[in-house]
């Protein structure tokens, strides 16, 4: 699950979704402030991810302002949108006793499914698939 290398914390809705969907495989991902504060760099070339922070909030308006706006409502709401841009931990550089600290990834290896590769076989005009490492793969 993708998760703020500072806080720990899961990120939810739509951030989860975009995080999620990227090539990384490390869960973590950190801002560039995040990054310099931990003694560390992002890599020259690295493009950022942007993930959304929003909230409402009701504010009490004092009397005193609900006279001079002629307002018969007490409460009013606050809308608050921001935006980062957040980087994996695969494209930063980190001091080692930072990543030491972060729990381990488990990965599992990619095990061909014999019925799949037989489908795939047996088509036409079949695209080529390739290891880039151990961890990704794409067809050509």
């Amino acid at each position: 699950m993708p998760r703020n290398v500072i806080s720990k914390k899961p990120y939810r809705g739509i951030n989860h979704f975009l995080l999620s969907a990227s090539k990384y495989v490390q869960p973590y991902w950190l801002t560039m402030r995040q990054t310099n504060e931990l003694g560390g760099h992002v890599r020259k070339g690295e493009e950022s991810t942007i993930v959304v922070f929003w909230k409402v909030d009701d504010l009490k308006l004092s009397s005193e302002i609900l006279d001079t706006e002629g307002r018969d409502d007490r409460n009013r709401r606050r809308f608050l949108l921001r935006y980062y841009r957040v980087f994996n931990l695969e494209q930063c550089e980190l001091p080692q006793a930072v990543v030491d600290k972060l729990p381990k990834v488990e990965t599992q290896e990619h095990t061909p499914i014999s019925a799949c590769a037989e489908i795939i076989g047996c088509m036409p005009n079949a695209p080529e698939f390739s290891t880039l490492d151990r961890k990704h793969f794409t067809a050509h």
